[in-house]
C-alpha cells in the first residue's frame, strides 16, 4: 500500500496547497468532484441513476460538483441534501447553488419520508456518499444516521467519497453508524483509517484520486 495520512495530516496538506500555493479551495473541490464522475462514468453507461448523498461540508461539496458532471454527461442523477442549504461551507453552498440553477433534481432528506427515500435508493444504479469526510470525529447522529442505516439496509453499490461516512479516518472505527461502500474514492493519499480495523470492511476497493495538490506537498513527511 502507498504512503497513508491521518485526517488531520490531510487537511494541513489541502490548507498548504491553499495558502502557499494559492490553489483555490473552489478548485480542489472541482478536481475532486469531476474524478469521482470520471470513475463513475466508466464504471456505468449514460442514463444510469445516480443518487448523490451530501452533507452540508467540503465533503458534500465534492459530491455537488460530481453530480452537476454526471448530469451533463446524460446520467440521471439526483442530489439528497441532508441538513439546510443555507448551512452549507461556502464552498460548498457556491456549488449547491449552480446545481440548483441547472435545475438539477434535489430534495432535503426527512426521516419521516422512510418509504420515499427507500423507495429512490433501491431504483438507484449507484449511491454516492458524500455525507462525511476525513474530519468526523464524533459518533454519526440524526438525521444522517437513519440515511446511513437505511442505505446499509437496501444494499446497494455505493460509492463512497474519500472515506465512508461514519468511518473514522485515523483508527478505522465506526462512531455509531457508517456507510457500507463497495468501493472508495479517497482524495490525495490513502487515509489511515481505510486499513486499520473496521476500515477495511467498510471502504471497499480503495482508488486514490489526484486533486491536483502539488507532488512535493504529498511526498512531504510532515504535512502539518
Amino acid at each position: 500500500m502507498a504512503r497513508a495520512v491521518s485526517g488531520a495530516q490531510m487537511m494541513a496538506l489541502d490548507k498548504k496547497a491553499i495558502k502557499e500555493y494559492k490553489i483555490p479551495s473552489l478548485l480542489l473541490m472541482e478536481n475532486a468532484g469531476r474524478g469521482i464522475s470520471d470513475y463513475v462514468s466508466r464504471e456505468l453507461a449514460p442514463g444510469s441513476r445516480i443518487l448523490i448523498l451530501c452533507g452540508k461540508g467540503n465533503n458534500g461539496g465534492d459530491g455537488l460538483v460530481a453530480a452537476r458532471h454526471l448530469w451533463n454527461r446524460g446520467y440521471k442523477a439526483e442530489i439528497l441534501l441532508v441538513g439546510v442549504a443555507k448551512n452549507l461551507k461556502p464552498d460548498a453552498a457556491v456549488n449547491w447553488k449552480i446545481a440548483t440553477r441547472m435545475k438539477i433534481p434535489a430534495s432535503v432528506f426527512s426521516p419521516k419520508q422512510t418509504a420515499s427515500t427507500e423507495k429512490r435508493i433501491a431504483m438507484a444504479d449507484l449511491v454516492l456518499d458524500a455525507l462525511f469526510g476525513v474530519g468526523l470525529s464524533r459518533e454519526v447522529k440524526e438525521p444522517h444516521a437513519s440515511l446511513i442505516k437505511l442505505v446499509n439496509r437496501v444494499a446497494c453499490r455505493v460509492v463512497a467519497v474519500d472515506i465512508p461516512s461514519g468511518l473514522h479516518a485515523d483508527s478505522g472505527r465506526v462512531l455509531g453508524t457508517a456507510i457500507f461502500a463497495s468501493s472508495t474514492l479517497t482524495l490525495g493519499l490513502h487515509k489511515k483509517g481505510l486499513h486499520r480495523g473496521e476500515g477495511p470492511r467498510y471502504a471497499g476497493l480503495v482508488h486514490v484520486l489526484d486533486i491536483s495538490i502539488p507532488r512535493e506537498l504529498l511526498r512531504s513527511r510532515d504535512p502539518s
